[in-house]
């Protein structure tokens, strides 16, 4: 039984690894954030009206972006490739 067997998985004080703390981190903000930003908002896009909680659309527009910066993301390495 060599010395690592008997050692524990993490200390007192930092019984997680970094990688957990930073997502406790942004469970926290996202809580935060949406607590923060409860407030419905009216939103027109042409000739539609829809309202929906500010932290809903502000999610939903993270969310367009994300899958925005992906789409070109992959049609730029598809043109390295070439």
């Amino acid at each position: 039984m060599s010395s690592r067997d008997t050692e524990p998985h993490g200390n007192r004080f930092w019984p997680f690894g970094p990688a957990q703390w930073i997502a406790v981190i942004l469970i926290v903000l996202a809580i935060v954030f949406v607590a923060q930003n409860r407030a419905s908002m009216a939103i027109h896009l042409f000739w539609m009206t829809i309202s929906a909680p500010q932290w809903f659309v502000l999610v939903l527009l993270v969310i367009v972006g994300l899958v925005a910066g992906y789409l070109l993301g992959r049609r730029r390495a598809k043109n390295r490739g070439r």
